[in-house]
């Protein structure tokens, strides 16, 4: 397991506010946050931030990367999300199964693997990834409200990267984000 926080112009710790601001709007940010995720050592790893909604924006921004060997294994299939899949878009933004999350996924590109978020920081082109975080920034601050929202990847019901903002910790791995009280 491997805990990020994101350091701001002053070096203070950015807030969850920034962050997701930077996400959605600053191409450098995303570009030195995905050479970030590359360089990461594992291959495989879900990605989860602790709850966060609006009395929290404020706080510090952390997230952490959990390792995945049985992700590393995972063969992609986007069949199950080609319903929302457009040719003429890098991401794509749906509701899941169940209709209790917002799903955020990257369309497949001429047989690029994006599995997991591993992979897809790996594989995807520097506009795709940029999309994806801009999508993700864009997301998360829309559904900031009274309830908390987790935001997280998991991948192992699904063999294609979806980046996941519930109302509840669904598959989260790490306990202290798992079980957190705002």
């Amino acid at each position: 397991m491997t805990r990020w926080i994101v350091a701001g112009a002053d070096d203070a710790r950015a807030s969850f506010d920034q962050v997701l601001g930077l996400l959605e709007g600053d191409a450098g940010f995303v570009d030195a946050w995905s050479e970030a995720l590359i360089a990461c050592p594992m291959q495989a790893y879900c990605w989860e931030c602790p709850p966060f909604q609006a009395t929290t924006m404020s706080r510090p921004f952390e997230c952490v990367l959990v390792e995945s060997p049985l992700l590393e294994r995972a063969e992609p299939d986007p069949a199950p999300f080609a319903e929302y899949f457009r040719a003429d878009r890098e991401v794509v933004v749906f509701a899941s199964l169940g209709k209790d999350a917002t799903l955020i996924a990257p369309c497949p590109r001429n047989g690029r693997d994006f599995a997991h978020l591993g992979r897809f920081m790996r594989n995807a082109d520097t506009a795709q990834r940029r999309a994806l975080w801009r999508q993700v920034g864009i997301s998360a601050r829309r559904a900031v409200g009274r309830e908390p929202i987790w935001l997280s990847t998991a991948g192992l019901g699904v063999s294609w990267l979806h980046v996941r903002l519930d109302t509840r910790p669904k598959y989260y791995r790490y306990a202290p984000y798992r079980m957190a009280l705002l």
